[in-house]
């Protein structure tokens, strides 16, 4: 019989599964172009299909560079 860890270690992954599938339904680029949200500069097709991005790639390279601080 699973103990009170083991439970809550099957309900995480089961949580963290669905928000991966749903990620991955809503995420799907549209195969439209789109303007990056910070500098309006038209994202590059292949990071659109690759991840869905919102951000241009100096952007989101100035983003993480600014989380670390």
């Amino acid at each position: 019989m699973p103990d009170l860890a083991d439970q809550a270690e099957i309900q995480e992954q089961l949580a963290r599964q669905i928000a991966i599938d749903n990620r991955v339904q809503n995420g799907k680029w549209d195969g439209l172009p789109r303007e990056c949200y910070e500098c309006f500069n038209l994202i590059n097709d292949l990071r659109l299909k690759a991840i869905n991005a919102t951000l241009c790639i100096t952007c989101a390279s100035i983003n993480e560079k600014n989380k670390g601080h």
